[in-house]
């Protein structure tokens, strides 16, 4: 069912965060630099990147390794889901159900999870690694602390210290990604749905610094370090228009879990309408009122299953749907709050359907009909997806059809034709975004590398495209456009004669001088890459040395002393490699690059050497 998903390509954020996969004859401790030097998150996300590497021989041209390993984690998922699913199962049901009966609904759970659609583009989506791999800590976190509090009654200090560990593990799936934080808070939903009533009460104080500080320390910080409300400098929205448009979409992908439909799902929501939302007062207070019953009938009913359904999934929507200023709308983010959905609605159907049958035989079996449909619906829209996700024309048309208003769609689709070789419709396709969304650079970028591939379509002059990106706006396409130019300009292999090297450098220098882009680094690199080319080591290294002392990492710094020893400028390359030697921290760093960083220094200072001929460029 999930098979043909494989064989997609990459999309949006898969090249930013996999861009610097070393090659393939690269051994494997020199490739580490690579997890030292991507800094994403908070965290930094090494353990994510860390599992990439095993795949990097196949980047970029082979995503089908990438997915797999994906597929396999998200197998694993599905597997403590059951496991969890039947912890939860025998607490409630006690002597209840048969063990049989609780395996059978644990390992439906399971697969019912593992099968959801609105999964897909997480286990799809290669770069959601980092999603995959923190939820599968969070999992065991809950899996083991349900098991302790399960086994005994009475918790002594041995039982705390091991719950204190179980709840660690969570908390170290922030080194994936930092929704991993949310473990606690995850705990205690289940702890307040399912365990309340089991006596003694666990110590208020444990539950306090292991389940509830963690994440309250977190939003403090943020906030305290002004990255909530000033991160939404750069944001096309407000922070009002935030709140009111996520207690719009929250319940949204709540109805996309549970009756999903293959128009309904797909990866681009760039286009969600916060500002039509924000003017709907009776959109707005409808949705508000839904998440306020909601809440209050899960902290109220004595329906074990169903507060835990609601709370657990309003619970780890907590961090990505509330204040913090990331993006609206992304499907990946209920890949953990459909979890205590998913188990909550087959354990609790599972029950209701027995005590069903033993009152009416045949309304029992026409419920179990039911529920067996839905189930059904799931895996045949889940299969749909799959075959989608695994066929880039497919994917382009479901994009573009699906998704009108959004802008990564149009981009997707006129990348898939160019990809083709049908420039003409790719040209049409890029110049409609213009009256649709808007002036953006991405879309000049693409019609820039257009350039490359033919003549016989027209594009706008040289001089057009660079004043336009002086002032765009920004759009992640930019860069990736770009990129690809100077890779089908390298020396001695120049596959776009058609575009000059110094109208690269141009439409770089512009794109830098634009107020609209905040975050330069990859600019700045790139640059350096194309005079480098050129053999301008002195402007590549001083293009190197404009990315922001808080923002460079070693990898930069080594990679301007190279430029700057190449140009001849000694003492700078040497004062660049103690800058690089004073932030390796610990032994995986110091093996990492302390080795490169000798490399170059002795090049640089040995008066023998032809500096030209032994250090070179990447």
């Amino acid at each position: 069912m999930l098979w043909p998903g494989l064989y997609g390509g990459f999309h949006l954020d898969d090249y930013p965060n996999l861009s610097g996969l070393p090659g393939p004859n690269t051994d494997f401790i020199a490739s580490l630099g690579y997890l030292l030097d991507t800094p994403v998150g908070g965290s930094g996300r090494p353990i994510a990147y860390l599992s990439f590497l095993f795949q990097a021989e196949h980047w970029p041209g082979n995503p089908f390794p990438f997915k797999l390993v994906n597929l396999f984690i998200h197998l694993v998922n599905g597997a403590l889901v059951s496991a969890l699913a039947y912890l939860i199962g025998k607490v409630v049901w006690a002597k209840e159900a048969s063990p049989t009966v609780l395996e059978i609904l644990s390992l439906s759970a399971g697969f019912v999870w593992i099968i959801l659609p609105m999964n897909l583009s997480t286990v799809f989506y290669v770069v959601q690694r980092m999603t995959l791999l923190s939820s599968t800590m969070t999992l065991v976190a809950l899996a083991g602390y349900c098991y302790l509090r399960m086994r005994h009654d009475k918790w002594t200090r041995l039982e705390y210290l091991m719950a204190s560990m179980a709840v660690g593990v969570g908390y170290f799936g922030v080194f994936a990604k930092e929704t991993a934080i949310l473990t606690g808070l995850l705990i205690l939903t289940v702890e307040y749905s399912v365990f309340s009533s089991l006596k003694p009460p666990l110590s208020r104080i444990w539950m306090l610094v292991f389940l509830v500080l963690p994440v309250a320390l977190v939003f403090g910080y943020l906030l305290l370090a002004g990255k909530i409300f000033g991160g939404y400098g750069h944001r096309e929205f407000s922070i009002s228009e935030r709140l009111v448009s996520e207690s719009v979409i929250v319940l949204e992908y709540l109805s996309k879990v549970l009756a999903p439909t293959n128009a309904r799902i797909n990866l681009y929501n760039d286009g969600y309408p916060f500002q039509e939302v924000a003017r709907n007062f009776w959109l707005v207070g409808f949705s508000v009122i839904g998440l306020a019953a909601l809440n209050l009938v899960a902290l109220s009913c004595k329906d074990r299953f169903l507060s835990l359904g609601i709370l657990f999934f309003f619970a780890g929507h907590v961090l990505e749907s509330t204040v913090i200023p990331l993006e609206l709308y992304f499907e990946h983010r209920n890949y953990i709050p459909s979890v205590g959905l998913i188990i909550a609605l087959v354990l609790g159907v599972g029950s209701w359907l027995s005590k069903l049958r033993q009152a009416s035989q045949w309304k029992g079996k026409v419920a179990l009909v039911l529920f067996v449909s839905w189930v059904g619906w799931l895996g045949v829209v889940c299969a749909i997806e799959a075959r989608v996700w695994g066929d880039p024309r497919a994917f382009s048309i479901a994009a573009f059809t699906e998704r009108p208003n959004s802008l990564r769609a149009r981009q997707e689709i006129g990348t898939y034709l160019m990809s083709i070789g049908d420039y003409a419709s790719a040209a049409t396709v890029l110049y409609s975004m213009d009256s649709d969304f808007g002036v953006f650079a991405g879309t000049y970028a693409q019609l820039l590398l257009l350039k490359c591939h033919t003549s016989e379509v027209p594009v706008p002059t040289e001089s057009k495209i660079i004043a336009i990106f002086e002032t765009a706006a920004f759009d992640r396409g930019t860069e990736s456009a770009l990129q690809e130019i100077w890779r089908m300009k390298r020396p001695n292999n120049d596959r776009c004669p058609s575009v000059s090297t110094e109208s690269l450098l141009d439409a770089i220098h512009a794109l830098l001088n634009n107020p609209n882009y905040k975050y330069r680094n990859n600019l700045h690199v790139l640059k350096s890459l194309v005079l480098a080319d050129q053999r301008q080591w002195l402007q590549a290294a001083e293009s190197v040395n404009r990315i922001g002392q808080e923002r460079v990492s070693i990898d930069e710094l080594i990679l301007g002393a190279r430029y700057y020893g190449l140009a001849g400028e000694i003492d700078k390359a040497l004062s660049l490699l103690r800058e690089a030697e004073s932030r390796t921290s610990g032994l995986l760093s110091e093996v990492v690059h302390q080795k490169h960083i000798d490399e170059i220094r002795a090049d640089i200072i040995s008066e023998d050497s032809d500096v030209n001929d032994r250090v070179s460029p990447p």
